[in-house]
């Protein structure tokens, strides 16, 4: 037993300064491929949430085109009717509110259907 405890008297702090080296230079390598690894999923996780907002502001722009063409409609028919005392010219206003109309119903159907 003393044979023991004097060699790790003599060796103990070396072999365990180079243990202690190993390991660090062990983990080293492979802590630096884990960091490279969630950079790498970072970037993808970026680009997918990047696509996924065109994704969505795409439609969201096809719907606020169309919401504002509607809203267009709505107040070009308001000042039709407003301006009842306009000159007849080829159209009656009544016309052009009812044509304004249709446009508006067809505008708003295609609005629910799409998302």
């Amino acid at each position: 037993m003393n044979k023991i405890l004097n060699f790790f008297n003599k060796f103990g702090l070396l072999i365990t300064t180079l243990l202690v080296f190993i390991i660090f230079i062990n983990t080293c390598g492979v802590k630096g491929n884990i960091e490279k690894n969630g950079r790498r999923s970072d970037k993808m996780e970026k680009s997918l949430s990047n696509i996924d907002s065109i994704v969505s502001t795409k439609v969201s722009e096809d719907r606020l085109k169309i919401m504002l063409e509607i809203n267009g409609l709505e107040v070009a028919r308001e000042v039709v009717y407003t301006n009842n005392s306009i000159v007849r010219t080829t159209q009656r206003p009544d016309d052009v509110i009812n044509s304004y109309n249709q446009k508006i119903k067809e505008l708003q159907n295609k609005l629910s259907n799409t998302k």
